[in-house]
């Protein structure tokens, strides 16, 4: 597994040193890095489960992992079991889920933009090329 975790952790480190009262730049702030994160977290989980083993040996995968992280003493423990938790609980979500239903999930999103986007384009398409049959 050639998974990158130290990026998660880092943007988990930032993330936690918000805390205690903040003004709305702050919290706007905090909620872009939250975002950053659960994009990173779902980055790791699908590329893990891509691999094929089961949720539960994902789990106890990446727990080994980040035991190994936490004993060089990179990061505060806290940070660790914060990551842990994320990475555990998304896991079984997603483990849990048929992997056809994973990926609808993933890309129904883009594949309606796609779709808008074609019917709001099919007039200017028309007129563009009007000898071609629509």
């Amino acid at each position: 597994m050639g998974i990158d975790f130290e990026s998660l952790l880092d943007l988990a480190r930032e993330l936690e040193s918000y805390s205690g009262y903040m003004s709305s730049a702050d919290k706007r702030a905090r909620d872009r890095l939250r975002q950053k994160f659960d994009q990173r977290r779902r980055e790791i989980v699908y590329s893990l489960l891509r691999e094929g083993p089961s949720a539960d040996y994902l789990a106890l995968s990446v727990g080994t992992r980040l035991n190994a992280i936490k004993a060089h003493a990179h990061y505060d423990e806290a940070t660790i079991d914060f990551v842990r938790r994320e990475l555990e609980r998304h896991i079984a979500k997603q483990g849990a889920a048929h992997p056809v239903l994973r990926f609808g999930v993933r890309w129904a999103a883009p594949a309606a933009a796609v779709a808008w986007g074609l019917i709001h384009l099919y007039p200017l398409l028309r007129d563009l090329f009007p000898g071609v049959w629509w």
